[in-house]
This record gives C-alpha cells, structure tokens and sequence, in this order.
C-alpha cells in the first residue's frame, strides 16, 4: 500500500470527465485522510472540472489550488505558468494524473 502520511502530493487533473465519473475527485478526498499536502491542478481540459470539484476540496480544506488558465475567473484557484507547474511536479513526492 502507498503510504502518503507526511507526504506531498499533486493531483493533476487534465482531462474533461463526464459529471457521473469522479474518480479523480474521490481520490482526492480519500487521500485527504492520509495527508494534508495535496496541491491539485488543473490543465487543459481539466479546467471544465473546476466548479465540479470546488466545493468538496474546500470542505475537506484542500487549499493548494491551480490552474493553467490565465482567464479563470475564480478567486480561490491561482495561476500557474507552465514552468512553475513543472517545478511543482517535479518537487512532489507522489504525482497522480486524471
């Protein structure tokens, strides 16, 4: 079993999931039992996903919320250029992709 206790861990969501699938979202809250560094971001068509996942990552106060779209309008997910998620990435512990 991978052991995520005191761990870092990014989420990355990149693809456009259909409203009945929510493993990623799922998988962000059991792993939110585990460990509280989880940064979760969303590229791409990814973005499609972030009002479906706002309020359960708030509620489980899942915070580190990024985005790659400049134009996002939402005041709780920040930008990130496509080099500081690289540097995200490659300073996790543990990377997962959706």
């Amino acid at each position: 079993m991978l052991s995520l206790l005191n761990n870092s861990i990014c989420v990355l969501i990149s693809s456009k999931q259909h409203n009945h699938d929510s493993s990623a979202l799922d998988f962000i809250l059991a792993a939110s039992n585990l460990t509280e560094n989880i940064t979760v971001i969303f590229l791409e068509e990814g973005n499609h996903q972030i009002h479906h996942f706002l309020k359960p990552l708030e509620g489980f106060d899942i915070t580190k919320l990024f985005t790659d779209n400049k134009n996002h309008q939402c005041h709780f997910i920040k930008f990130l250029s496509k080099k500081e998620i690289l540097n995200h990435v490659t300073h996790c512990e543990h990377l997962f992709c959706f």
